[in-house]
């Protein structure tokens, strides 16, 4: 509840966004369940900024209750397929913690390398604490840090891309 309330009152957010984005981005959540009877399920047709909201906080979230989406208590989409990539769409990999092979996410600072697959974690002090926050969300004001720090590695990236006039808000 603390990411759109956040999102809401910086005004990051276009009024129209939902309509915009629909059919331009695909977000993977998992419904059924966080152990059993879990299933992947991507988005890519939004009716408001409310619903895409929830829509992205779901796919971030490993809350017991999970976040609703239509009906319908969503988790994590790593839950079902881990940083999913298309094979005939343009894929942009976003993370909350370090990782190699990661379009977007932050850096890794003092941390021990960890392999998966192809995806190579920094697991240190700072990963674990974000990890940590991005669960549970105790923190309001550590949610907004890392709103800010994830808008500027957003921004980067862009830029990198070619994006040069992106400003970002």
């Amino acid at each position: 509840r603390l990411i759109p309330r956040a999102v809401r009152e910086s005004g990051a957010m276009p009024e129209d966004a939902y309509k915009l984005l629909s059919g331009r981005l695909h977000v993977q959540c998992t419904s059924g369940g966080m152990v059993f009877k879990k299933q992947p399920v991507v988005y890519s047709s939004f009716t408001s900024n409310e619903e895409l909201l929830s829509i992205l906080q779901a796919s971030c979230s490993f809350a017991f209750e999970g976040v609703e989406v239509r009906g319908t208590p969503h988790w994590d989409g790593g839950m079902t397929d881990f940083l999913p990539v298309s094979e005939t769409l343009p894929t942009v990999t976003v993370t909350p913690v370090s990782a190699k092979n990661v379009d977007i996410c932050p850096q890794p600072g003092l941390a021990l390398p960890i392999s998966l697959g192809e995806r190579g974690w920094h697991v240190g002090t700072q990963c674990l604490v974000a990890c940590w926050d991005c669960s549970f969300m105790f923190s309001g004001k550590r949610m907004l840090r890392y709103w800010a720090d994830g808008m500027a590695d957003g921004k980067t990236f862009l830029q990198r891309r070619g994006y040069e006039g992106y400003e970002g808000s």
